[in-house]
């Protein structure tokens, strides 16, 4: 499986979540994602697996 993220935002109440440039890592590589709390580390991964739907860009 390999996913492409392009471009996508997602902010409550206009702060926070997920924004800006995105990874895209070689095929067949892991990817790990690190951060200080509230930096979107869940939102992303709420993003990529479904239950949140970005308000801009596509996965």
């Amino acid at each position: 499986m390999c996913l492409t993220l392009e471009n996508i935002s997602r902010q409550w109440n206009g702060e926070g979540g997920v924004q800006g440039d995105q990874p895209d890592p070689a095929a067949g590589r892991f990817l790990s994602i690190l951060g200080l709390s509230g930096r979107g580390k869940s939102t992303l991964l709420g993003l990529v697996s479904g239950p949140q739907q970005p308000q801009e860009g596509r996965i």
